[in-house]
């Protein structure tokens, strides 16, 4: 049996990784369908909703700051379906016109929004 514990992988890069494993003679202990369930928060949350903050989940083509200003919070912290923005300004925000700010470095950073 085979455990991957290393970067976190993209769906399409866990997808690739799983037939390796086999076609290297391991046995991969969890498959890409498991692995997206607990990668991408979308899936996960439902599950974990009681324990973790109110959470939104938009497109990434949303309107952030529109969005955020309805919901009316007092600060916002974003995130792709995966990561959040560990330098630069980071991931909080108070005013939701900075919300695409931090979008245009969480891509920068990461290279690509991950979902959404």
């Amino acid at each position: 049996m085979v455990v991957y514990r290393g970067w976190m992988l993209t769906d399409e890069g866990y997808r690739e990784l799983h037939p390796a494993i086999s076609a290297a003679g391991g046995t991969p202990l969890t498959t890409p369908d498991q692995y997206l369930a607990t990668h991408h928060l979308p899936n996960w949350y439902p599950d974990l909703r009681d324990l973790t903050p109110d959470t939104r989940v938009y497109p990434a083509n949303a309107d952030l700051g529109q969005e955020l200003t309805a919901l009316g919070w007092d600060g916002y912290f974003l995130k792709d379906f995966v990561k959040s923005l560990k330098n630069g300004r980071g991931s909080v925000v108070r005013d939701p016109a900075d919300a695409a700010a931090v979008v245009v470095e969480l891509c920068a950073s990461r290279g690509m929004i991950e979902g959404g």
